[in-house]
């Protein structure tokens, strides 16, 4: 009995075996099932998180444009307005210009101003008869370029002094006019200085 009752749990056993390996059966079939539907479980968390990453990036994106796009504008005004005001001051600045060339136009005598460098930034047309030479020609030019080297000499050690001393300075001088008739007359200059306070150069104006 016992014999028998072996061969029958064995020939059981050999079935479900059987069954197990057969691809066909309800409980492979089943097995299988619930292996693809966690499967699928599982991929659909990962689309999900995926998503809602890619939905982050998006918002993070849309944020990141619309503070571009903030700070263009801010951008574009701020340049406007900085437009506006050098506009603005140039038009200050030349009328300034414009008012500095009359007043020295006024005045009878020749009128000069250098750099710290002694290159002549400007004069009136009393300076320019002095010399015989048009403004154009005298504005970027050291006075060795325009006078002789013995007068050039005079004026470069004059002024050279009144940079290093600065303040101002009256001298009497005997100067060559472009007619050639040698005249004495009494140099007026002053140093100016640059917005930080250092030497900017000289003006000067010259007297009978």
């Amino acid at each position: 009995e016992i014999r028998r009752r072996d061969k029958i749990i064995t020939a059981l056993m050999n079935q479900v075996q059987r069954n197990l390996n057969n691809p066909d059966n309800d409980f492979s079939l089943l097995q299988t099932t619930f292996v693809l539907e966690e499967e699928v479980q599982h991929r659909t968390r990962e689309l999900e998180h995926a998503l809602d990453d890619l939905a982050a990036a998006n918002r993070e994106t849309e944020a990141s444009r619309h503070l571009l796009e903030q700070r263009t504008e801010e951008l574009q005004k701020a340049y406007s307005q900085l437009e506006r005001r050098v506009a603005e001051r140039t038009v200050e600045l030349s009328q300034q210009l414009h008012f500095m060339q009359q007043l020295i136009e006024a005045i009878p005598g020749p009128v000069f101003y250098k750099d710290a460098q002694l290159h002549y930034l400007g004069c009136n047309s009393a300076f320019e008869a002095f010399t015989g030479l048009p403004a154009s020609q005298v504005i970027g030019k050291s006075p060795r370029a325009i006078f002789s080297k013995e007068l050039a000499d005079g004026y470069t050690f004059a002024d050279r002094e009144l940079l290093d001393k600065q303040g101002s300075q009256i001298y009497e001088s005997l100067v060559r006019y472009a007619d050639g008739e040698m005249r004495d007359v009494m140099f007026h200059k002053a140093t100016f200085t640059r917005p930080d306070g250092t030497v900017g150069g000289l003006v000067g104006l010259m007297l009978d």
